[in-house]
């Protein structure tokens, strides 16, 4: 649950930079840098301790969590 929730809440961020930028983010970095970052903390580590990563297609993105040995333990894809 707790990654779903961490997914949607990057979701939202993604999409707020979109609109303002007219761009989709190149990391999820993007996210939490500049004068008015999209997140109010650092990206979380996922339940299993490992970390969330993103990858933009040509029509649309995936944001995946991973645990601490890099296997995929949760995966969202949006098309765009």
């Amino acid at each position: 649950a707790k990654a779903k929730a961490d997914v949607d809440i990057l979701i939202k961020a993604i999409t707020l930079y979109r609109i303002d930028s007219e761009v989709f983010p190149s990391s999820l970095k993007d996210l939490t840098s500049g004068d008015h970052p999209y997140l109010a903390r650092d990206i979380p580590s996922t339940p299993w301790g490992g970390v969330y990563t993103y990858s933009l297609g040509a029509s649309s993105y995936t944001i995946e969590a991973k645990d601490s040995s890099g296997n995929v333990k949760y995966s969202e894809t949006i098309k765009f």
